[in-house]
Formats: structure tokens, C-alpha cells, sequence
């Protein structure tokens, strides 16, 4: 064959190769001495086997705002079906330069572009079962590919290897490779060896990944429940960080160091009801040896003691957290939790303070319209219901149209993702009125 071929792959049976040429075609060949072409597909730019199922997984076209996925019988190269990936922004001036899939049904895409000397990555992680993707912005990548234990694998070009976990939004290991004049061009994933070849012989790396590589410092149940509640998880902690003369340990460190975004939480007990966010840097608080780790315009400040802050105390993770609150009757009042309690007690919630108060939990109103049927098994929203109350709000009282109206300046068409379907925000808060524990639970501050 006289092709130019810029890629190739070998199924698992040894006996046939995919060849993606310069001309976009990605053709299967025997390998015997006909090299035989059993088949060819036109306009692929990339592609990657899935050998499970017989399947060629390639990309044909993305833009700025999609990457579509067609997907292949081994066999026969006849189109068994299409995803579009949604909400890849941007990608036209970048090249797609590397493709894989693994066994848990996610796919990870390279995009690169040299903007100005300065090479810059684009990294797109796709979960099929979920619907769901990851993009993630980085310099100088040249290769990703999965690690035999499902670990993210991203290698830099100039002699860095880096292990991510998708799921905790850590940097598990950063591996400096021996420097040599030969670049990575094949990952084995079996054996978690990188290849590389060149003028050199062959060189080969293997990295090692230990089960206790990594100390997450919070309990796995809090970073899921933080995660949950669409924290992002730091990269990277501080070791031995001074505040004040007292360490804050690692567990404090992470906790302080998440990415909470503009988020407000709130908490509600028998007792108290209040929002809070919590804050990157600690302040002291004036009883005790409190110290403060949250901001509120409610009753509520949440802390930690000092002297907790000890680096030789070992709570496994976890933590004691003190909520303190006056009360009408006992005067300062505390409850105290450990942070794996406290985080899944805690709901997100979005307010205003400007033109139109309100509090507003997402969660909570989708929780009761499916409840009552409103929104069904299928997490569809009954059209009629939701036609009926917008032409309620049309024919309802001055005071309540005009709060619906700033309530739709402020959100617009912003949208939310809940239990992996997207909704309108204001689609939610108009149909709020039909959920009588929403209301009982914040009052009615629309209606």
C-alpha cells in the first residue's frame, strides 16, 4: 500500500490492522502477505477500537460547539450509530491529535493548537452511561490515555507524565521521565508502560501506581457528598500551613481550599435555618478558641477549635465541625457535627438581595414536583401544567407578576442539571406554587 498513514491500530486478535491515512480514510487490512482491505470508511480524523464489542469508535466533524461520535461494526464497517458530544466550545482551531476509549464506556479527547508559540491542550472526558463530559484546559499535553486502573494519563512532551482521577479532580502523580531525545508514541495499558521511540532504542517506563499513592486528607463519603453538591475538589494542598502559630492540618487544608464557586449552602434543623458559605481564609472568633470558617448574613456561624488544629491529631479524614447560632431563649447556642455529617445535611441554595429577595433551592422543588407527579418517572415536566401556570402568572395579581419578572431578569434562561436532566430555572420557580413542603420549608418569597 502506497498510502501516507499518519495512525494505526491492531485488534486484539492480532490478525487485522486499521489504518487511518492523510486522506481521512480509515480502512481495515489483513495481516498477511495480501495485506487485504476488507473495508473503508471515508472523513474519519480520529478513531480508537473498542475490541469488547467489535466496535471502531471514530470522530468525523466537531465545530464550536459539538464533537460527533460515529460508531462502527468491526466486522462489516457499517455505521451502527452517532453521539454528538454538546457544549465543547471552541474547538474549532484546534487539532484533534489523540482519541481513546476504555472499558467503562468513557472516551477522552486531545484537542491541541500552537496559539502563539505556546501549545495549548483541550481535554474532553465523556462518560456514555451518563451523558455526561469533562473539560478540562491545559499546556504543552501531547498524549492522554486511560491506566489500567481507570486513572486519567496525560503526558506533556517534555519528559512529564501526570495520573489524574477524574473523580476527585486530583493530581494522584506527576512522574519526571528519564530526559532523552525520544518522545512517548504508545501507552500500554495492561503493563502501564509508556514507549518510546526514536533515533534511541526503544525506552520503556513503566509507571507505578500504588493503592495508598494518595492520602486524601477527607473521608471518600464527604468528597462525594461535596462533589455532589457541585464542589470542585482542590488539585493540590498546602503541606504545613501556618495560620496565626497554628498549623492547619491537611483534612482543614482541603476543605478550605475546594472550590465552592458562588455557592450558598443552607442548613435546617428543628432549631435553626440559615444559608452560609464557607470561606478560604479563617478568622478568629471571640468565645472560646473558635475559628471561623464560613460567611453568613443568617444566624449561623460554622467553626472549627484551635485546638483541633493540632498536625499530630488524626481524625481519619474527618473532623469536629461547631455550628453557633443565637437563640431567642438559651442566648449563644452550639451544635456540633463531624464534617461527614454536616456536608450531606447541607442543600444548595441561590439568592438575592438587591432588587427582590429570595431564597431558592433547585433540589428541593424538583424533589416535590416529581413527588406529586408534576415532573414524571421519566423526569419529563407535564407540559399543560407548566402552560397553565405560566398563563396564571399572566392573568395573577400585580405584585406576583412583577416578582416573576425580576426573578426572570435575574436567571434569564440560565438552566440546571438535576438527576442528569437539564431544566429551565424559571420553569422550577413558577411551578414552585404546587409544592407545599417547598414553601413550608422557605416561605412563600415569590408568591
Amino acid at each position: 500500500m502506497n498510502d501516507d498513514f499518519e495512525s494505526f491500530q491492531v485488534d486484539s486478535t492480532g490478525e487485522f490492522a486499521f489504518l487511518l491515512n492523510s486522506k481521512s480514510e480509515l480502512i481495515k487490512v489483513k495481516l498477511d502477505e495480501s495485506a487485504k482491505s476488507i473495508w473503508k470508511v471515508n472523513g474519519v480524523l480520529q478513531f480508537c477500537l473498542c475490541n469488547s464489542k467489535s466496535e471502531i469508535y471514530t470522530v468525523s466533524k466537531y465545530d464550536n460547539k459539538n464533537v460527533t461520535v460515529r460508531i462502527w461494526e468491526d466486522s462489516n464497517g457499517i455505521l451502527k450509530r452517532e453521539l454528538v458530544i454538546k457544549d465543547c466550545k471552541k474547538l474549532s482551531d484546534f487539532d484533534l491529535i489523540n482519541m481513546k476509549r476504555d472499558d467503562k464506556k468513557r472516551l477522552l479527547f486531545l484537542f491541541r493548537n500552537d496559539l502563539r508559540t505556546r501549545l495549548n491542550s483541550k481535554i474532553v472526558l465523556y462518560d456514555e452511561i451518563r451523558n455526561q463530559s469533562i473539560k478540562m484546559k491545559m499546556t504543552e499535553i501531547s498524549m492522554v490515555d486511560f491506566t489500567k486502573e481507570g486513572y486519567l494519563l496525560f503526558y506533556s512532551g517534555v519528559d512529564l507524565a501526570y495520573i489524574y482521577d477524574d473523580k476527585s479532580g486530583l493530581v494522584l502523580l506527576e512522574m519526571l521521565l528519564p530526559c532523552s531525545f525520544n518522545s512517548v508514541s504508545y501507552f500500554e495499558t495492561i503493563s502501564n508502560t509508556l514507549c518510546r521511540f526514536g533515533i534511541c532504542p526503544v525506552e520503556k517506563d513503566r509507571i507505578e501506581i500504588l493503592s495508598n499513592v494518595v492520602n486524601m486528607p477527607l473521608k471518600e463519603e464527604t468528597c462525594q457528598s461535596l462533589q455532589r453538591l457541585g464542589c470542585q475538589l482542590p488539585i493540590s494542598i498546602q503541606v504545613d500551613f501556618e495560620w496565626l502559630g497554628f498549623f492547619i492540618p491537611d483534612y482543614l487544608q482541603m476543605l478550605l481550599t475546594t472550590n465552592y464557586g458562588n455557592m450558598q449552602f443552607w442548613y435546617q434543623d428543628d432549631e435553626l435555618a440559615a444559608r452560609f458559605k464557607f470561606i478560604t481564609t479563617p478568622h478568629s472568633l471571640n468565645f472560646e478558641d473558635h475559628v471561623v470558617i464560613s460567611d453568613s448574613d443568617d444566624n449561623l456561624t460554622v467553626s472549627v477549635k484551635k485546638s483541633d488544629l493540632s498536625i499530630h491529631n488524626n481524625f481519619s479524614g474527618d473532623f469536629p465541625i461547631y455550628l453557633s447560632f443565637i437563640d431567642s431563649k438559651k442566648g449563644i447556642s452550639i451544635k456540633s457535627f463531624t464534617l461527614s455529617e454536616f456536608i450531606p445535611k447541607l442543600l444548595i441554595v441561590e439568592c438575592g438581595k438587591k432588587v427582590l429577595s429570595f431564597t431558592i433551592c433547585f433540589a428541593k422543588i424538583f424533589e416535590e414536583l416529581l413527588e406529586i407527579g408534576i415532573i414524571d418517572s421519566k423526569r419529563n415536566i407535564n407540559p399543560t401544567t407548566l402552560l397553565e401556570r405560566y398563563q396564571e402568572i399572566i392573568c395573577s395579581s400585580m405584585q406576583e407578576n412583577m416578582n416573576i419578572n425580576l426573578l426572570g431578569e435575574y436567571f434569564g434562561h440560565s438552566t440546571i442539571r438535576l438527576d442528569e436532566r437539564i431544566y429551565k430555572k424559571m420553569d422550577l420557580i413558577v411551578l414552585a406554587k404546587y409544592c407545599p413542603k417547598y414553601l413550608k420549608l422557605f416561605g412563600q418569597i415569590i408568591f
